[in-house]
């Protein structure tokens, strides 16, 4: 079995230098593109299971990258 780890895409907050913590932010443009650019960089690697935060940040990510392709 492999884990592979990658962070949440670059959030309002980040780009804005505040730690956000807890709070839930979304993803700036630059996050969405990065998003998109996530799906690309795992196309040829087999997932069986995605895993993230309940935060929006988080969840936008999963959902932009790889849309309802995993549970």
């Amino acid at each position: 079995m492999k884990v592979y780890f990658a962070t949440h895409a670059t959030s309002k907050d980040n780009e804005a230098g505040i730690a956000s913590g807890w709070k839930d932010v979304e993803l700036s443009e630059l996050g969405i593109q990065q998003a998109k650019e996530l799906e690309e960089r795992f196309k040829d690697i087999k997932i069986d299971l995605i895993c993230c935060s309940d935060l929006k940040r988080a969840v936008d990510t999963v959902k932009i990258a790889f849309g309802d392709k995993y549970p």
